[in-house]
């Protein structure tokens, strides 16, 4: 776990602490001060929240990888990592799809390189990996 939490909430308050003396000190009023602190906590909050998604993501990533390395690991088997609720949904799509994600996100392929190789257009690639990057999203299994 490389973003922690607890840590970064204690690191805020300090932060925090400081920066309301050195306002009392500038002549603030107490409405004001309240106002920044209400700022400053949403921008805390909102890089919470945006580095607990980016470990989410390393996690999965990391886990799919790791059975890449000791499995047979193909365009189609990665959904096996994934919920079964999840599996259904994307199952549901066209092969080509879950190849294009597979070779995008697993194997870095560019979105150009995937379009050359299954004769469509970039747009339409895009769609595909954005489609199921939304179903992972909603199932809280982004990658």
């Amino acid at each position: 776990m490389w973003y922690n939490h607890a840590k970064a909430e204690a690191v805020f308050k300090q932060e925090w602490t400081q920066k309301e003396h050195i306002c009392r000190e500038s002549g603030m009023t107490d409405a004001q001060i309240q106002e920044l602190y209400d700022l400053e906590r949403e921008i805390f909050n909102s890089d919470r929240r945006f580095y607990e998604h980016c470990e989410m993501n390393d996690k999965l990533l990391s886990q799919m990888q790791q059975q890449a390395i000791t499995e047979t690991y193909d365009a189609f088997n990665w959904i096996l990592v994934l919920p079964s609720e999840t599996q259904q949904r994307l199952l549901q799509l066209p092969a080509e799809r879950l190849q294009a994600f597979y070779l995008h996100r697993i194997l870095h392929y560019t979105q150009h390189e995937i379009a050359v190789q299954f004769h469509k257009s970039q747009v339409a690639v895009h769609y595909w990996i954005r489609q199921i990057a939304e179903i992972l999203k909603n199932s809280k299994m982004n990658l």
